[in-house]
């Protein structure tokens, strides 16, 4: 959060630590001569996608303008968030997804707040000010929390979902009530966690209190509300998703009074009765989708191209709402839909291929949640006359495969002569060139230590390899484990 926000609500939701506490001592350290007013408060930001945020103080009733961040490596967070005071209602719907499939890493960080505080007041147009009455106040709060991840073998990895929430009541200025309650849930290698705090449930609590007050008399309600979501991964895809309701409400027990609020005698308070832990799971907003958003069920695979003219490539989606929308590129550039309509579906038709077309081969698959990018798939095209290359000529498996540290890469020539031994990204950026100039006949062996072309390491993930030698081209893919 920025200094934007109110300073009864925290810096920032951090995935285990509770901001309840926080938010209690913000309330208790006011006076009776503290302002009255509202903030409701969205951010999101990805790894690649500046921090960005809306404001809304001081308005009885607002909504988010459903953030949206998305950057090119797949990492996406959507906040939501309304405030009606009028109605005695707060929704929130946080959800963030991060990582674009194997061989993709980042983070994504999503969430909406509310804070209220809320004066209102015992009004009669019979009785006198100091006549006796008695308030009941309602609330009920739930909350779903969800978070998931996946690495590129199925473990578990990093993500976070937060929902806390605060509802304090001070007849006459004097606290009486004060209720927290907190729930996180993260999942990461070390398996899932389920973190609860405060003195009331989260994820569905409700409750009502009666106090004896005096016409005229203020009564002072607080609520504050926060959602979070956060999602990182190194290589894999997360998603992390909640959907929090809180209503609340006053109702005068003598019918002769009523309450309303203080600042505006007109407009009266949200009745008790409505309050209602049913219509809170009612007001519930409904999940993002499945989590994962969505995975890669069939990727592209490989082709080589000799004697015929004709190639394509699919992919298949699992997990999440749909409906998917397709973009296949090559080497990073996007398709022309003009000139093959079939590069905006699962598969991909390639006719009158000639050794121009070779290349890497990936889709950008959408859904609701943001975009998802495949693995890339190697098009290797003979060209005129290769198909009469000498047959000793060849790419060798890598040794081992996959592989942590290092793997041995190697390949065969039946004459000497030129070679070109390259790695790329899934994205078809290439990553290293590990050998390129003149090789003599037989077998050359060149290990790779999992470095870029500056000597960094590289993170794990799905890399191609490229061998070049004259007019023969071959592929392989290639995984890097953590």
């Amino acid at each position: 959060m920025n200094s934007g926000a109110r300073s009864m609500v925290p810096s920032r939701l951090l995935p285990g630590v509770p901001a309840i506490a926080l938010l209690a001592a913000a309330w208790l350290a006011g006076s009776a001569a503290a302002q009255p007013g509202t903030l409701l408060h969205g951010h999101i930001s990805t790894s690649f996608v500046p921090y960005s945020e809306q404001n809304w103080p001081n308005v009885p009733s607002a909504t988010l303008q459903m953030m949206v961040a998305h950057d090119p490596h797949g990492n996406d967070a959507i906040a939501h968030g309304s405030l009606v005071l009028a109605d005695g209602k707060v929704v929130l719907s946080p959800h963030a997804c991060s990582g674009g499939g194997p061989g993709f890493g980042g983070a994504s960080i999503a969430d909406a707040r509310v804070a209220n505080v809320m004066d209102y007041k015992i009004v009669s147009a019979t009785l006198p000010d100091g006549a006796p009455d008695t308030v009941v106040v309602a609330w009920s709060c739930v909350a779903r929390v969800n978070a998931v991840g996946m690495d590129m073998i199925g473990a578990n990895t990093g993500a976070t979902s937060t929902a806390t929430f605060q509802f304090a009541v001070a007849p006459n200025f004097s606290l009486l009530v004060n209720k927290t309650g907190g729930i996180t849930r993260i999942i990461n290698t070390a398996g899932q966690q389920k973190i609860v705090s405060g003195n009331s449930n989260a994820e569905s609590d409700s409750a009502h209190f009666t106090f004896p007050m005096l016409v005229g008399q203020i009564i002072r309600v607080t609520l504050n509300c926060e959602a979070g979501a956060n999602s990182s991964v190194e290589a894999g895809q997360t998603d992390s998703d909640i959907q929090l309701t809180a209503l609340w409400g006053l109702t005068s027990k003598d019918p002769r009074a009523s309450v309303v609020y203080m600042t505006d005698p007109n407009l009266p308070a949200p009745p008790a009765s409505g309050a209602t832990y049913a219509n809170a799971w009612a007001a519930l907003p409904a999940k993002q989708g499945s989590l994962p958003c969505f995975s890669f069920s069939q990727q592209p695979e490989d082709v080589s191209l000799c004697g015929t003219t004709n190639a394509g490539f699919s992919v298949g989606t699992t997990g999440g709402g749909g409906p998917y929308t397709y973009q296949w590129r090559r080497n990073g550039v996007v398709i022309d839909l003009q000139t093959n309509p079939t590069a905006q579906s699962p598969s991909l038709a390639l006719s009158n291929v000639s050794p121009a077309d070779a290349g890497q081969y990936d889709v950008v698959v959408s859904d609701h949640c943001g975009n998802r990018i495949s693995n890339a798939a190697t098009l290797t095209v003979c060209a005129t006359g290769a198909e009469d290359s000498p047959a000793g000529t060849r790419l060798a498996p890598a040794h081992p495969a996959p592989f942590r540290e290092s793997t041995m890469l190697g390949f065969d020539l039946a004459a000497a002569g030129d070679a070109k031994l390259e790695v790329f990204d899934v994205r078809g950026a290439r990553v290293r060139t590990l050998t390129n100039g003149w090789h003599p006949a037989g077998h050359t062996d060149v290990r790779w230590q999992g470095e870029n072309e500056t000597g960094r390491a590289v993170p794990a993930g799905v890399y191609m390899v490229r061998f070049t030698a004259g007019g023969f081209v071959a592929g392989e893919r290639l995984v890097r484990m953590r």
